[in-house]
């Protein structure tokens, strides 16, 4: 635009050759610029008023390789470009570019303008960009069947449990137990310390979904497609899973205290920053009690009469209020519960370690080792509130049975959409990820695999959910 009007301006008492080597050059620059923009027709044009045909002749060189490097194979060349064009991403150096915990409400996409424009026969394409913690995945999922690393390995360990629940369920009879499997998803989905049992079931599947993805020929599920790199990532954040660092600040005591005081920490500055915060759904009560004293999520007293006998006695105690029984409910979760090994990051939490201003501030008198322990602080009652389907009522029924309830739904809708649903599964920065789709050439689309074919994807999309937190 300034070149163009550059060009219209006349200076006067300007001399013929001074106007003309200024034209010169300006023509130069137009040309260059449009020949940038891949105006070839404009560039040509302005390449017909240069008048020195040395520049003209080396700009017409240019115009004609840029031209024909462009027409030859554009899908090949603008594929070489967005893989190695840097992407600046700024991020902060103690908080994590992922979060295994969500905060939002959970909702559909799957929304009534969507609904009324479509018929059962058709087929519907969802995009979340930075799934997190999946919650939305899996409400979409649910409600149509009725109409970064870390995070799809951990959505990958609950469909896995999921698709068994189900699968197991309608056996006859049915295996001793299966039914507390919706339990165990809630209490690895929401809590930051787990029964024993509920680690053992968390162990078994990951050791089948490591199995499974270091075999290139096969896929998880025939619905559910995971490329070759993202497989390889997904694997080692499994493996880091299975054996754990073993770090004191890892430990089970020293992430309950740690949950717990930073816990208190939020009730304390909180309020004087937000405002007074949420109360938590009716039926909640007798859980925060528990969460508040514990730090943990304490099961139904049929869940622990067939998972953790020894809890039912010392669950009894505590709720009468007897002398001591505190402190014995918390010496008996401290020896025999596990951390919940889904919501670290491994290497993100030795990255952070190693800043200056990394540890959290404790009162006086606490474990030092309280501070090096995980951030995985988002308190469990409210993780439970946000799966509400109507938010601030839960039915009457505590935390952990409404987080129960919520897979158990979910459980059974991923089943009934099996033969209908695919699910494309893959790491990657999300602008860079959103142009590869859109000029179709995102590599992990470019072979079959496990029997999926990935050419067959969408690369347009009904709706788009973005995580609430910036990229």
């Amino acid at each position: 635009m300034y070149i163009l009007k550059a060009l219209r301006l006349a200076k006067e008492g300007e001399s013929e050759d001074a106007r003309v080597a200024r034209e010169e050059k300006l023509h130069e620059r137009l040309f260059r610029c449009y020949l940038h923009d891949a105006q070839f027709d404009k560039a040509r044009g302005i390449l017909e008023k240069v008048s020195d045909d040395n520049l003209k002749a080396s700009l017409r060189r240019a115009m004609k390789m840029i031209s024909s490097w462009g027409a030859d194979n554009a899908d090949h060349h603008r594929k070489l470009v967005l893989d190695r064009m840097p992407r600046f991403k700024a991020h902060l150096d103690d908080v994590a570019e992922s979060y295994t915990i969500g905060h939002d409400q959970v909702e559909s996409l799957f929304d009534n303008d969507l609904e009324k424009s479509c018929s059962a026969q058709d087929s519907v394409s969802l995009m979340f960009c930075g799934s997190g913690d999946a919650r939305n995945i899996y409400e979409t999922i649910y409600d149509i069947s009725r109409r970064e690393r870390a995070a799809i390995a951990r959505a990958l360990i609950f469909f896995d449990m999921a698709v068994m629940y189900v699968t197991l369920k309608v056996h006859k009879p049915p295996p001793q137990g299966i039914e507390d499997a919706p339990t165990i998803m809630a209490y690895l989905f929401a809590s930051q310390i787990i029964p024993p049992e509920v680690n053992e079931k968390l162990q078994a599947h990951i050791a089948g979904l490591i199995s499974t993805l270091e075999t290139d020929d096969d896929q998880v599920f025939s619905w559910l497609f995971v490329p070759p790199h993202t497989r390889h990532e997904v694997v080692y954040i499994l493996r880091r899973w299975k054996k754990p660092d073993t770090a004191r600040y890892y430990t089970t005591p020293v992430v309950r205290r740690g949950v717990k005081a930073r816990q208190d920490l939020v009730k304390r500055n909180m309020p004087a920053a937000f405002g007074p915060m949420d109360g938590d759904p009716k039926g909640f009560q007798k859980e925060r009690k528990w969460y508040d004293d514990l730090a943990a999520l304490l099961p139904s007293k049929q869940f622990a009469e067939r998972r953790d006998l020894p809890l039912v006695s010392l669950m009894e105690n505590y709720q009468r209020g007897s002398k001591d029984a505190l402190g014995q409910l918390a010496d008996h979760i401290d020896a025999n519960w596990a951390t919940n090994w889904t919501l670290i990051d491994f290497d993100h939490m030795q990255d952070n370690l190693e800043l200056p201003d990394a540890l959290v501030e404790l009162p006086p008198g606490v474990d030092p080792d309280v501070a090096k322990a995980p951030p995985i602080d988002e308190d469990s009652l409210r993780i439970a509130a946000a799966l509400l389907r109507q938010p601030g009522s839960s039915g009457g029924i505590g935390a952990l049975q409404s987080v129960a309830n919520f897979f158990e739904s979910v459980a059974v809708a991923v089943v009934t959409l099996s033969p209908r649903l695919k699910i494309e599964a893959f790491t990657g920065e999300m602008a860079d990820t959103l142009d590869q789709i859109r000029w179709g050439c995102l590599e992990a689309r470019a072979e079959p695999a496990g029997g999926i074919d990935p050419s067959t994807f969408p690369r347009f999309y009904d709706r788009i959910h973005m995580s609430n937190i910036p990229d």
